[in-house]
Formats: C-alpha cells, sequence, structure tokens
C-alpha cells in the first residue's frame, strides 16, 4: 500500500518553493520531487487547482482516474487524496491553494458551496476549450509572478489575493459550461448560508470522525431540527447524507492506503464496535472492509 503523506495550510505556508504564501492562499510552479511508486498526498485545510499549461500528469483524486493535459484544471476540495501515476518530463504546471474562508467568500453571489462541492466530485478536471482562456489563465500567472516581486508595495498581499480570487472565478465560469448551474436559492444568504458552510467546515474538520446531526449542533450552537431543515434546503439532501459521505471517505482513505487493522480503523474512526463498521462500511462501500481491502490489491 502506498504511505499517505499529509499536508494542511500551515506546511504550505512553510515549503521553501511557494512563490507566494500568506496563510488564506498560495500559489508555486514547483511540485517538488514525486515517487509515482508511492505518492499519496492527502490535502487536509485547504482546497487547490491545479493549472496544467504542458505535459501530462496521471493519476486518482479520491479514488478517481484522471488525466491532466494542456489546458486542463485539476479541483480539489479539502480531505481530497490525490495519487500520482504517471507524470511526463515536460510536465508544466501551477498550483493555486486557498483556505475555506477564502474559497466561500469567492462563491458569494455565484452558488453556493454545495454546488461548487457537487460539481468537483462529479467532474475533478476541467478542461479550457478556448484559447483565449487559457492565454487569461496563463497571463494571470505571469501577473502574479511579476506582482509577487513587489513585496515592499503597499498593499502587496491585497493584489495578489485579488488575483488569485479572480482566478477562482474565471474557473467557475468554466465549471459552469461543464454541467455547472447556480440555483436561485435563498439559503445563499445571512443566516441559513452562515450555518451551511460552517456545517461543511466542521464534517472536513471531523475527518470521518462525526457520525450524528446532534453532534455537530450541539457544536454550532443550534438545534439538530433546525440544522437538518437548513441543510436540506441548501443542499437538497439531508444532514446525515452529508455526514456519511464523509465517514465512508474516511473510511475508504484507512482501509485503501494504510496497515491498521480493521479494528484499529474502528477505533480510530470513533465506531462504537467492529461490527458496526462493517455494516456501515458494507451499505457505503459496497463491500466489507475485508472484501474492499482484497478488491484494493487486485486492482
Amino acid at each position: 500500500m502506498k504511505k499517505i503523506k499529509e499536508t494542511n495550510m500551515d506546511s504550505m505556508n512553510r515549503v521553501p518553493f511557494a512563490d507566494f504564501a500568506d496563510g488564506d492562499v498560495f500559489v508555486t510552479r514547483e511540485i517538488g520531487e514525486i515517487n509515482t511508486d508511492d505518492f499519496c498526498l492527502r490535502i487536509k485545510d485547504f482546497g487547490s487547482i491545479v493549472a496544467c499549461f504542458g505535459g501530462e500528469l496521471q493519476g486518482e483524486i479520491n479514488s478517481k482516474h484522471f488525466v491532466l493535459r494542456c489546458g486542463d484544471f485539476l479541483q480539489c476540495s479539502p480531505n481530497s487524496h490525490i495519487v500520482i501515476t504517471t507524470k511526463s518530463e515536460d510536465l508544466d504546471v501551477v498550483i493555486l491553494g486557498f483556505s475555506l474562508s477564502t474559497l466561500s467568500k469567492t462563491l458569494v453571489g455565484f452558488g453556493n458551496i454545495w454546488d461548487f462541492q457537487t460539481h468537483i466530485d462529479k467532474y475533478p478536471v476541467s478542461h479550457v476549450k478556448d484559447e483565449r482562456a487559457r492565454e487569461a489563465f496563463r497571463l494571470y500567472y505571469d501577473l502574479l509572478e511579476l506582482k509577487n516581486e513587489d513585496k515592499g508595495q503597499l498593499y502587496y498581499r491585497e493584489i495578489i489575493k485579488s488575483l488569485i480570487r479572480c482566478v477562482l472565478l474565471e474557473l467557475i465560469t468554466v465549471m459552469r459550461e461543464h454541467d455547472y448551474h447556480t440555483p436561485n436559492s435563498e439559503i445563499h444568504f445571512k443566516q441559513a448560508s452562515i450555518i451551511s458552510k460552517r456545517f461543511i467546515h466542521k464534517l472536513i474538520e471531523a475527518d470521518g470522525k462525526c457520525h450524528s446531526v446532534q453532534e455537530v449542533a450541539k457544536e454550532l450552537n443550534v438545534t439538530p431540527k433546525y440544522l437538518s431543515t437548513t441543510i436540506k434546503k441548501a443542499s437538497g439532501k439531508s444532514a446525515m447524507y452529508w455526514i456519511h459521505k464523509y465517514m465512508a471517505q474516511a473510511v475508504e482513505r484507512y482501509l485503501r492506503y494504510t496497515t491498521m487493522t480493521i479494528k484499529e480503523i474502528s477505533v480510530e474512526l470513533g465506531f462504537d464496535n467492529v461490527s458496526f463498521f462493517g455494516k456501515f462500511t458494507k451499505q457505503h462501500l459496497g463491500y466489507s472492509p475485508k472484501e474492499f481491502r482484497k478488491k484494493v490489491v487486485e486492482e
């Protein structure tokens, strides 16, 4: 099994090859050394976009195969797992990373976080067909590089972050051309929108260890009924659907990428007992824990 390497926004702020990093966003054209035999990266508390300007990169994101070529963008949501299988010598990519708060602010008025999350789960790679649009992305990065030389300039950080926000908005435009729609829901606004964003942030932070609506509602200081109603209205799915989704992702990751025993995983993820863990895995992954691991080995 591949060994999981975890990274978060704090560690990305300290990498020596980052072109810009300030705690909310980072930009880099370097990806460091990648050994395709054992490369498996989990990004924890930030999202990222990998823009390809040349060459080819292949792998899996959350167990879904992807191929990244010139003009493609790979969207990685928080808690994503990326496995790299092949990388061409002429690979030319730019990586933009952004905190959850940066993403939430960018999406205001352009669709809620649920639509964005659902889309990138279904289509992790977007392709820019228009050559002018590709050139626009190249120019954005060239401008980022240029402005990054002005570290002493007034409003330096604000300018860099604004440019990155522009790239995110451009990407959302590309996504809309790929079966992404913005609903006319009132949930985008005020308190309900805030609760929705805090809910998904809590699930990301819990990393599969949150098992009930009551548990999250208590942390958000709202009633379980209010939380359930809000999330159903915001996403079209129940709060338990999203809780189970994040639980299942964590279960799959531990079974696929660690050598922990089934009992150890059950305890780590907060299941009451191994029997319940097995039933949950069978229901949400289609296999018992032992069967799933056997399937991974045979892949």
